[in-house]
């Protein structure tokens, strides 16, 4: 984390990349997020991946 917050002036984004076959959130997630927001990042994509592991009930 903290090499993240070190290079955060450089941050114009963020790519946030999430697995569909794992819980979410996860405490990882949490603090990604929670980061992001600290240093008010406001662009930012969101990847759903592996949904084709994933029922359509979920």
């Amino acid at each position: 984390m903290a090499t993240a917050i070190a290079g955060s002036n450089i941050i114009n984004g963020i790519l946030f990349v999430i697995a569909a076959n794992e819980p979410c959130p996860m405490q990882q997630t949490k603090e990604h997020l929670m980061i992001i927001n600290f240093l008010g990042i406001k662009n930012a994509i969101i990847v759903q991946t592996k949904i084709d592991l994933v029922g359509k009930d979920k």
